[in-house]
C-alpha cells in the first residue's frame, strides 16, 4: 500500500474508534436528558426505555464498524468478527499481526 493509503487506513481507523466511546460515554447522557425532560413526563419511568435502547443500539452499531475495520498492512479485518466488542482489546492485527499502537 501507498503511504497515504496507509495514513488514511488508520486514520479511519481512529475516527471509527473515536465515535465508538464517544456513543458510548455520551450516549447515557443525551438519553437520559431526552427522557428525563419529555418522555418520563409523558410516560413516567417507561419513558426512559426508548432512549435507552436507542443508545444501546447507537453502541452496537459504533462497535461493529470499528470491529470492520480494516488493517492497513493487509487488508483484512483488524479484529476477528467474534467475540462481539471483546474482540476490539486485540492488540494486533488478526491476520498480519501489525500492532495497533
Amino acid at each position: 500500500m501507498a503511504t497515504s493509503d496507509v495514513s488514511a487506513t488508520w486514520a479511519d481507523y481512529h475516527a471509527r474508534r473515536r465515535l465508538f466511546w464517544a456513543s458510548v460515554w455520551l450516549g447515557p447522557w443525551l438519553a437520559l436528558g431526552i427522557g428525563a425532560l419529555w418522555l418520563v413526563e409523558r410516560h413516567g419511568l417507561h419513558g426512559l426505555l426508548w432512549p435507552l435502547l436507542a443508545w444501546l443500539a447507537l453502541v452496537a452499531w459504533t462497535g461493529a464498524r470499528w470491529q470492520a475495520s480494516r488493517c492497513p498492512r493487509c487488508g483484512h479485518r483488524f479484529f476477528h468478527a467474534r467475540p462481539f466488542l471483546l474482540a476490539l482489546r486485540a492488540p494486533r492485527c488478526a491476520h498480519c499481526a501489525l500492532p495497533k499502537d
